[in-house]
């Protein structure tokens, strides 16, 4: 069975367009949503039985196109959007609806990465990545050099901890902000 190649990323991406051609052209299925017509265009019928380790269901998007989750052996999440919410919404109703967006339309996507299926930028370990003591620490097994590094919300507590750890810092001034 040839697994379908579902690409998240927005409806203008035209990089994701030749993605999605070439794909096609090899004879691999794929879809391509733009969740910011989730929950407007874009439906979700889904569920996890008891006992079962898998999401099933599909994603319906704008112009009929259907992606049933079983079939999804990659997620190509590229250029994602921001979910719309209707603007007849309040603005705590909007607030309140985006985040059961994330959650919900977000997480069942995220779990087929539970399921052997290949994520291309994988939204967690992106998110993960954009923590720069996270950068730091990951990129000195790898070898990378670095300076040595100081967080530190006050002046004062930022230049000891910086004179303990010796040798030149780098200082990421933070205290600028708790001013304002």
């Amino acid at each position: 069975m040839t697994h379908t190649v579902l690409i998240v990323t927005d409806d203008t991406d035209l990089v994701a367009d030749r993605v999605a051609a070439e794909l096609a052209g090899r004879g691999t299925p794929v879809v391509t949503l733009d969740t910011s017509h989730f929950p407007a265009t874009i439906s979700m019928a889904t569920g996890i039985a008891t006992g079962s380790h898998r999401w099933a269901g599909t994603i319906g998007g704008p112009g009929g196109k259907v992606v049933d989750l079983a079939c999804v052996g990659a997620v190509y999440w590229r250029r994602p959007t921001q979910f719309e919410m209707d603007h007849r919404m309040t603005s705590p109703e909007r607030a309140f609806a985006y985040g059961e967006a994330r959650r919900g339309f977000g997480g069942v996507l995220i779990a087929l990465g539970e399921n052997d299926c290949l994520w291309v930028n994988d939204p967690v370990a992106a998110a993960r990545c954009e923590y720069k003591p996270v950068q730091l620490q990951v990129a000195a097994p790898g070898g990378a050099e670095r300076t040595n590094h100081v967080n530190h919300v006050r002046p004062a507590g930022r230049l000891q901890l910086g004179e303990r750890i010796g040798q030149a810092h780098h200082l990421q001034a933070v205290e600028r902000y708790l001013a304002r």
